[in-house]
């Protein structure tokens, strides 16, 4: 049996309606409801809505007995990705969006105040992405047929600035101190819980630390100007 890995999203599981919610749990069994009619409220939903039709789009080929696939589908489904970036990366303006944190960050912009960090509040480093997509392309059989939701956990843009501040004592003039204000994690009962424990139990991947990360992040992205 040949094997196709699909690169999804957490955008694709999570429904914007319900991220404030404690009760709602977000696992790999869950899927957001956008529809096609609602790309046009605004870019977020649209983006949600292109990772969540596109991914069942493809589980709907694959098990669709009209075209006699001879191969099975597993979908790796990560939320924000940090980590270092490639070494082609020309300048700072073709950082994808996730690590554009760190670089704004890094130049100052988070200085007087730190940008609330969204409803994007879970994290994973790409190295450890690139792990799952191996794993499951190659070396586990019984990945067929799964959707992988990877994550490390929680991250906020405070702790993101804490971080580089105390790594970084070299760019303390750009940085966010210990005074600004902004960025922190929402409170435990105004966020949504969220399980992977499917995941983490196939793949037995140990996710990276957060500052392992964001620490790496930095030091690529100083490379290029950061």
């Amino acid at each position: 049996m040949r094997r196709v890995v699909v690169t999804s999203s957490f955008a694709a599981i999570i429904n914007e309606a319900l991220v404030t919610d404690h009760s709602t749990t977000f696992s790999e069994a869950s899927w957001n409801p956008v529809t096609l009619a609602d790309v046009a409220r605004n870019p977020a939903t649209a983006y949600r809505a292109s990772k969540t039709l596109a991914e069942q789009a493809a589980w709907a080929f694959v098990r669709d007995p009209a075209n006699a696939v001879r191969f099975d589908l597993v979908t790796v489904n990560p939320p924000m990705v940090f980590g270092p970036v490639v070494h082609y990366l020309a300048s700072l303006d073709a950082v994808n969006t996730s690590n554009a944190r760190v670089a704004d960050c890094l130049s100052g912009k988070w200085r007087a105040e730190v940008p609330p960090t969204g409803a994007a509040v879970l994290w994973v480093d790409v190295r450890d992405v690139a792990a799952a997509h191996v794993k499951a392309g190659l070396e586990l059989k019984e990945a067929g047929g799964k959707r992988l939701f990877v994550t490390a956990g929680w991250f906020s843009n405070a702790e993101m600035g804490r971080v580089l501040r105390e790594n970084f004592p070299e760019d303390g003039e750009r940085l966010p101190t210990e005074e600004t204000k902004g960025g922190e994690m929402p409170a435990e009962e105004e966020r949504f819980q969220f399980d992977n424990t499917a995941t983490r139990e196939l793949l037995g991947i140990e996710w990276r630390s957060f500052e392992e990360s964001i620490v790496d992040t930095a030091r690529s992205l100083k490379k290029v100007g950061a």
